[in-house]
């Protein structure tokens, strides 16, 4: 017999925490008011600084993630400095990636053939690169990313969401005391 379904035994035990959980992938765009008052707003929904476990950002742009798929491995990470998309367009065209009807804009066949550029080999290059980008949401560039990438893959005794939906009863314990 194997083991219960997640659903059969954490069911109760949501039932009595919270209904939802919303993690938040942003740009920072140079830390812009917007990102911070989404991080504030977070905070003062939940009572207590929760937004630095649920919002994950890449400064200055989530190309920078997406850019390092296609980092050769013995490559330096790509490192973005702006958010122009023509230029990353030009930068993701250097490393191999065709993509449709140049220059890049986020075009919606584009973003297809971007990601469908994305394959189970070249995410470990991807990972591996962003590990040089730890650190806080105000340098450029930097990213928590990795924190999300982990957390979600298999292979955890105890589930991503789990943890994190007991680190928020545990902190809004703490800061209602």
């Amino acid at each position: 017999m194997g083991s219960p379904t997640f659903s059969a035994r954490y069911q109760e035990y949501y039932e009595d925490t919270i209904n939802y959980l919303v993690l938040v992938l942003c740009d920072t765009e140079k830390n812009n008011p917007d990102y911070r008052r989404l991080k504030q707003d977070i905070d003062d929904y939940f009572g207590f600084p929760a937004s630095q476990r649920l919002v994950f950002y890449a400064s200055p742009c989530t190309m920078l993630i997406i850019a390092n798929h296609f980092a050769e491995e013995d490559e330096e990470p790509i490192r973005l400095g702006k958010v122009s998309k023509s230029d990353n367009g030009d930068l993701l065209l250097q490393h191999g990636v065709k993509i449709p009807d140049p220059p890049y804009g986020a075009k919606q066949e584009q973003r297809k053939a971007l990601m469908d550029a994305v394959t189970k080999a070249n995410y470990r290059v991807m990972k591996n690169e962003v590990a040089a980008f730890k650190g806080p949401d105000t340098d450029c560039p930097a990213t928590n990313a990795l924190d999300l990438f982990e957390g979600i893959e298999y292979g955890h005794e105890r589930t991503f969401i789990v943890e994190l939906v007991d680190w928020i009863e545990t902190q809004r314990k703490r800061w209602d005391e």
